[in-house]
């Protein structure tokens, strides 16, 4: 499982510096936040997590929808894409000679792979509605919608009808509350024991409008990969069973993204972790 887990992390570091590259950003610092961070080095490297192959998927699926260094040239000097307010090509339109068969398959193969990385953790789910509004595409729904029956033919071959019962797993694994999560921290600051059904109701609402917020923005120009970005760290920061590991879902999105204020918020996210972790440490041992 480490050698899995070491892997699939140089797999998704060296996708996350070629994304960076192709978005003309400098990948020698995206590198650095994503394979230097201390949470991914400890908890998703020392762990030997399966959130690392969840990430090299999601770092797959973002690679394809950015097509290849020529068409990424060719968009450059016919300037056919009008930029989006992120600065990221706008959904509606493709580069001179790009052809629009070979963009359709890598979006179908990207969806796939999101459908696949999501067979691992589902939490990588959530790309498709965005990239599904950014690439307006049908074959985007297409790919995702054939590797998901592919996924649950074979679920069901091997487990039964309980390999295809997602949805009831992910209803059991949301009711979980741990001491480290964001909400049992304020629901303590309250003065509250703990997080009740109701609270579990109140962050699954919160979370449906801020992605519904997202999904907005994307559909107006936002940049998508952004936008899943947010929605990842929204997802940890509402969830009731936070581990560390879960913080890195957004970090190397955010890292490639355009709203530099996603890096921003994400780190401080890792940062408020660490340091609820750091005082048990430094207690007396009785």
């Amino acid at each position: 499982m480490k050698v899995e887990a070491l892997l699939a992390s140089a797999a998704t570091l060296a996708l996350t510096w070629r994304c960076a590259r192709l978005r003309g950003l400098d990948p020698v610092k995206v590198l650095l936040l994503v394979g230097a961070n201390p949470l991914y080095v400890l908890y998703g490297l020392g762990g030997a997590h399966n959130d690392l192959i969840m990430l090299m998927a999601m770092m797959v699926a973002v690679r394809l929808t950015l097509g290849s260094p020529s068409s990424q040239r060719r968009r450059g000097a016919a300037g056919a894409l009008e930029p989006d307010a992120s600065g990221a090509p706008g959904p509606r339109t493709r580069a001179a000679g790009q052809p629009a068969v070979s963009a359709a398959r890598r979006d179908a193969r990207a969806a796939a792979v999101v459908v696949a990385g999501a067979l691992v953790k589902a939490t990588v789910a959530v790309l498709l509605p965005f990239m599904l509004i950014a690439r307006r595409r049908l074959s985007v729904l297409a790919g995702a919608l054939a590797a998901a029956a592919l996924g649950a033919a074979a679920a069901y071959v091997a487990f039964g009808a309980h390999g295809v019962d997602v949805v009831g797993a992910l209803n059991r694994d949301a009711a979980f509350v741990s001491s480290d999560s964001f909400p049992t921290e304020i629901a303590h600051l309250f003065g509250k024991p703990g997080v009740f059904p109701i609270d579990h109701d109140l962050l699954k609402a919160g979370l449906v409008v801020i992605s519904l917020h997202l999904l907005w923005r994307t559909w107006r120009g936002y940049d998508w990969v952004a936008a899943s970005g947010w929605t990842l760290l929204a997802i940890s920061v509402t969830s009731t069973w936070l581990l560390a590991w879960y913080t890195l879902w957004p970090l190397p999105l955010a890292a490639i993204a355009r709203d530099r204020r996603l890096i921003v918020a994400t780190l401080a996210v890792q940062v408020l972790f660490i340091v609820h972790q750091t005082p048990p440490l430094l207690a007396p041992v009785s």
